[in-house]
């Protein structure tokens, strides 16, 4: 009889430890690019909400300009209303003490910056009743218009009432064209009179009365 093969004892440790190895190497190759992977993911969500914080205060500060604009824009008219209120008033009152523009023809009076410089009326700053601190009070510019004047400029319609037809004579009828410009409080020009700062708000009416 043959004799029978040999096989290696039971305590023989023969190729185990070579295929732990490989197992263990599989493992830590299959770590590492878990690894890598959270790591990608990580960045990636940094930077979605290092884009989304930005957004969201680039949001915030224009809704905070916003705000301000309308905040400025509304007491620069308020300004205007009281310029253009105070001026009726003169004119209705005491139109003696007002500075009043006339034969101008067809100028705009309003459009020359040295009118307003020599001509308009300021409201005093008591007649402003705000603690605001306007750094610029409102004006207001009157001119004087004769009714032939106004009628040379704008030709009425020729269904329109005439002033005669009631029984009133052109020649005591007039008109005063009251232009009122108003700031905000942090209005504010440069050496060459150009706005930087804050708003600008004009009003216009005009007021028949009889002389």
């Amino acid at each position: 009889m043959n004799p029978c093969p040999a096989y290696p004892p039971a305590h023989s440790v023969g190729p185990r430890p070579i295929l732990r190895n490989r197992v263990q190497r599989r493992r830590h190759g299959t770590r590492r690019t878990s690894r890598g992977v959270v790591l990608v993911m990580a960045l990636i969500l940094l930077a979605v909400i290092g884009v989304s914080s930005a957004l969201a205060m680039r949001a915030t500060l224009f809704s905070d300009m916003v705000s301000k604009n309308l905040r400025a824009q509304n007491l620069a008219l308020q300004s205007a209303e009281l310029a253009l209120r105070h001026c009726e008033r003169q004119v209705a009152l005491d139109p003696g003490s007002v500075v009043m523009l006339s034969a101008l023809g067809l100028e705009l009076e309003w459009q020359t910056e040295a009118r307003w410089t020599a001509s308009a009326m300021t409201v005093p700053v008591g007649r402003l009743g705000t603690d605001a601190g306007y750094r610029t009070a409102p004006q207001c510019l009157v001119r004087l218009i004769s009714v032939d004047e106004f009628l040379a400029a704008f030709p009425p319609d020729p269904t329109t009432i005439s002033a005669e037809s009631r029984g009133y004579s052109s020649d005591y009828v007039v008109l005063h064209r009251i232009t009122a410009r108003g700031f905000s409080p942090d209005f504010e020009r440069d050496a060459s009179g150009v706005a930087i700062a804050g708003a600008e708000v004009w009003l216009q009416t005009l007021v028949r009365g009889v002389q």
